[in-house]
């Protein structure tokens, strides 16, 4: 990666640092090279911030930083005041908070690349959407994007300090499972424009009810309100209300529903799974299946038009598949069509994956394998047993759960739903799998990102991999 044609001296003058800078006074002259908070991976010539997280403490890497040779490290006060003497002779920038200096200076630095930045959140789809936007994008900007889900306090930092010219638009994902989360965000990343792809029953553990998660994404609409883009998903009507009660100045209206100034017609599923849909005669066939990416993929052609990408382009970047693990992908074993959708979960996302497994063309059964969906709070019983009783809905002919709320999802319908079988461990459901499905089923893998599912899929590859050796 090329520099940040940034010194270190003009960093810390921008960022307006309450801090001290302790070393050869030489190196604040030197080009900083980039900004990394793993020691691991630090490249010579990047400033090393040192951030205190829930497993590791980044200071005590600090030494193992000066050994990868970098130009700089980023300490807190107290800290310093208590190790200052181990490390005489270093560059070294005592702050107050090294969290907080690492948001100042990506602010600083965002200022600086005077791109244009699209910030999206969303109950679901954000990923899945980022990459579709930055995609259609690329047909005519420099675009640049947020790796993988780099979303939160510190990743979004991180995600503005990566960024190289040339630029035109930088397309930053942003995830809450707080209020004011996403205000401060868009404080550090000064977002022009904006998109909610939906609303649903996300992280409700803390934001109580549909009407916090509403409260707390239209963080970002009230944050471009006076003075940016609002790019608004009308078939949500949560996102509807949240740019209502914004009170936004300009927006860009998209949806299948009519009055959408950019409106998708003849949404279909097609055989493989994927959506078809039309958009001003263009014809779109999209490459990521389930019918619920139309909507995502409908947002980013709504960007794209907004920023004069011609919809053949557009049509021709959403035709090929988004491959980001655990969303949506296909994975074929030893026959069976595992569809991996174990990236995260909550009620809306379960029911899209559910449906997707009911409507796909399959030869034989249809496994629904899934694991609980975490932070829901109050709601998650019913959350989870509606979510049982929708797979049977669904037609799935075996339902494989994992996990204390699916237990307790389990015995309150199990009366009503037969074929429904809580596991204790991942173990056992890939061994059920091995022996119960054959070529031609399909299995929906999918839960919440803290129970691992795609474990079970890792699992039953290894149990067919050793039976092919005998």
């Amino acid at each position: 990666m090329s520099g940040m044609e940034w010194r270190l001296e003009e960093m810390l003058a921008a960022a307006h640092l309450d801090a001290e800078f302790i070393g050869d006074q030489r190196a604040l002259a030197q080009e900083v090279r980039g900004v990394s908070i793993d020691s691991r991976r630090i490249a010579p010539g990047e400033v090393f911030f040192a951030i205190k997280g829930e497993r590791f403490d980044g200071h005590d890497f600090v030494n193992a930083a000066f050994e990868r040779r970098a130009l700089a490290v980023v300490v807190r006060r107290d800290w310093w005041q208590e190790h200052h003497r181990e490390f005489t002779g270093w560059n070294v920038i005592v702050a107050d908070s090294t969290l907080r200096s690492l948001q100042k200076v990506a602010r600083a630095y965002r200022r600086r690349i005077a791109a244009e930045v699209l910030a999206l959140t969303g109950t679901n789809g954000k990923t899945t959407t980022k990459e579709m936007i930055a995609r259609v994008m690329a047909a005519e900007l420099a675009v640049q994007k947020t790796a993988g889900n780099l979303n939160n306090h510190i990743g979004v930092p991180l995600t503005l300090l990566a960024m190289r010219p040339p630029l035109d638009l930088a397309v930053v994902e942003m995830g809450a499972n707080h209020f004011n989360e996403i205000a401060t965000l868009c404080a550090i990343a000064e977002p022009t424009a904006g998109l909610i792809t939906n609303i649903g029953r996300g992280h409700t553990e803390f934001f109580h009810n549909i009407l916090g998660v509403r409260k707390a994404k239209r963080e970002l609409f009230e944050y471009l309100a006076s003075n940016g883009i609002c790019f608004v998903n009308i078939d949500d009507e949560n996102v509807v209300r949240a740019a209502e009660d914004a009170e936004i100045n300009q927006q860009v209206t998209y949806g299948f529903r009519q009055g959408a100034q950019i409106r998708g017609r003849n949404l279909q599923l097609n055989a493989d799974g994927c959506a078809e849909f039309v958009c001003d005669s263009q014809k779109f066939v999209i490459g990521t299946p389930g019918l619920h990416n139309a909507g995502n993929a409908l947002a980013a052609v709504a960007v794209g038009i907004h920023y004069g990408i011609p919809l053949s382009q557009a049509a021709e970047a959403l035709a090929e598949p988004i491959t980001t693990g655990g969303r949506m992908r296909k994975v074929e074993i030893a026959g069976r069509v595992f569809i991996d959708d174990a990236y995260n979960a909550n009620p809306e996302s379960m029911r899209a994956a559910l449906e997707f497994l009911g409507n796909l063309s399959a030869t034989g059964r249809r496994f629904a394998v899934l694991g609980d969906m975490l932070e829901l709070g109050r709601e998650s019983v019913t959350a989870h047993a509606e979510a049982l009783q929708l797979a049977a809905s669904q037609g799935a002919d075996k339902i494989y759960v994992y996990g204390p709320e699916m237990h307790r999802a389990v015995e309150r319908v199990q009366k009503a739903i037969q074929n429904v079988e809580w596991f204790q461990k991942k173990e056992p459901i890939a061994e059920r799998l091995h022996a119960e499905s054959v070529s031609g089923d399909v299995i929906l893998v999918k839960g919440s990102r803290g129970m691992q599912m795609e474990e079970v899929i890792s699992r039953f590859e290894q149990k067919v991999v050793a039976e092919a050796r005998g």
